[in-house]
């Protein structure tokens, strides 16, 4: 019987995971920022340890309405896309957190793919 229910378990859990999505999540060693001359964007690449480039986020000056959805295209490089006025929240993140990790989310929705801390931070540790 506990056999039969560890099988039962086992499929709800692939099933809801199959219906769910899942994250392709890379590790984030450096990042290479350009501002560019001739418009108000601006973007950020990521690098993997071996600086092979993972991600791109891009700055816009458009409305977040305006944005375009995230992606991944068939060499794996992530792009995701932001309004112009996140830039310094984002290099803040970059320059003062670590491990850093971006997550491509491959579900239905398309707007839980980010970077952000790749561990759980402690309340109140004054960074």
């Amino acid at each position: 019987m506990k056999f039969l229910v560890k099988i039962v378990a086992v499929l709800i859990l692939s099933i809801s995971t199959a219906y769910a999505g899942y994250y392709d999540t890379y590790n984030i060693s450096s990042y290479h920022y350009k501002q560019f001359g001739t418009s108000d964007n601006a973007n950020i690449g990521l690098y993997d340890s071996k600086y092979k480039l993972k991600g791109l986020l891009i700055f816009l000056s458009v409305d977040a309405a305006q944005l375009p959805d995230s992606s991944k295209d068939s060499n794996g490089l992530i792009r995701l896309y932001y309004t112009r006025s996140n830039l310094h929240d984002v290099i803040d993140l970059l320059r003062n957190e670590s491990p850093i990790r971006i997550n491509y989310w491959n579900g239905p929705e398309k707007y839980n793919s980010h970077i952000g801390t790749a561990k759980k931070e402690l309340v109140g540790e004054g960074e």
